[in-house]
């Protein structure tokens, strides 16, 4: 959502009859720092702040043309959609204005305790929930996800879970990026987000700040010397399970 592109895509929406999900990525701030996403916390400068706010402000403008009839809003994808000043104060607005207007959000999933939920009274307005999990175990999780807290992590996909099993939540993905430090816990991945009643979705590693980090976590490189493990690893019936949401040759690596 570029600024300077707002108008014409607007347009486009104006004119897509059958519009009803729109994607809203442009806020950056992040209360984590993932090894494989970025170089630190994300605290972005007063000018991007300015340009954000007022990106915002036109978001908000057209909120009534999306509240028309039954319309999905995602947030976020390059932050944190709760740590986001501006994107809780457009739940807010949406929650208190726009009956017709539901959430995807894609988290980290720190920061979203049932507390949150019901402050922002965001419990029967969520359609579709992706957290951002991408271990088993404390010990993998605290060195791939810097600054977070795999304990509360834990307490909040289960009131996640339970949200889901009410039918609060439409559909509850688990996500999962695939490397040299995690790969090994796919297999108790699968079974976990089961266990929640959640769609458990791997994802091929990124390139997305730094050639030398992502060549040593991107295991499915050839060049890689985990790679030959990986590819046994991968031949696990478990992975066959049409449920799973797996990268595209990633059952036929060779």
């Amino acid at each position: 959502c570029e600024d300077k592109f707002f108008p014409y895509k607007f347009e486009e929406i104006k004119n897509e009859i059958k519009l009803r999900f729109f994607r809203i990525t442009y806020d950056s701030t992040c209360n984590l720092n993932c090894i494989f996403c970025r170089s630190s916390k994300s605290e972005i400068s007063k000018e991007e702040l300015l340009k954000n706010d007022k990106l915002s402000e036109k978001i908000i403008e057209i909120l009534p043309f999306f509240n028309e009839r039954e319309s999905v809003i995602s947030l976020n994808g390059c932050g944190e959609v709760f740590y986001s000043k501006r994107h809780i104060a457009l739940i807010k607005e949406v929650v208190e204005k726009y009956k017709n207007i539901k959430f995807e959000f894609v988290t980290n999933g720190i920061l979203c305790s049932e507390k949150t939920f019901k402050t922002l009274e965001i419990e029967d307005k969520i359609d579709t929930i992706e957290v951002s999990v991408h271990a088993t175990e404390e010990k993998t999780y605290n060195q791939m996800c810097l600054g977070g807290d795999f304990k509360k992590l834990k307490e909040n996909l289960k009131y996640l879970s339970r949200l889901h099993k009410e039918g609060k939540i439409k559909d509850f993905v688990m996500n999962f990026a695939i490397n040299s430090i995690n790969y090994k816990e796919m297999e108790k991945f699968v079974k976990w987000a089961f266990n929640f009643g959640a769609t458990p979705q791997f994802l091929a590693l990124l390139n997305l700040y730094n050639d030398r980090v992502y060549k040593e976590l991107n295991i499915a490189n050839p060049e890689h010397p985990k790679y030959k493990d990986f590819v046994k690893y991968m031949k696990k019936d478990i992975f066959r399970d049409k449920r799973i949401i797996i990268p595209e040759g990633y059952l036929n690596l060779k």
